[in-house]
């Protein structure tokens, strides 16, 4: 592993995204789960996962409610404001499903 050599660390959905934005950026990187690939604790999401997409704000859907509910989830242990650009990133105009 080179020293600019990116480690990712967890192989749920947040580190699986990050691996394929890594590769599409063109950098070197390293995905590191405690067993393999589709062990990661993402699989354990008690609803599932959801965002808010520009056309369900347009019908209603409000980013506020998610932010909510994802701290709510995760029993107020989340950052607030890192949740609120989580949830919000969604929405925004080029955001990847």
């Amino acid at each position: 592993m080179s020293p600019r050599t990116l480690a990712i660390i967890g192989s749920g959905v947040a580190g699986l995204c990050a691996a394929l934005e890594a590769a599409r950026l063109g950098l070197p990187a390293i995905l590191l789960t405690k067993r393999r690939l589709g062990d990661g604790n993402s699989s354990c999401a008690q609803g599932g996962l959801s965002a808010v997409t520009a056309q369900g704000e347009a019908a209603g859907d409000a980013v506020a409610s998610h932010v909510a509910d994802t701290l709510r989830a995760g029993a107020w242990h989340g950052g607030a404001e890192a949740v609120q650009e989580l949830c919000a990133s969604a929405a925004r105009p080029g955001a990847r499903a």
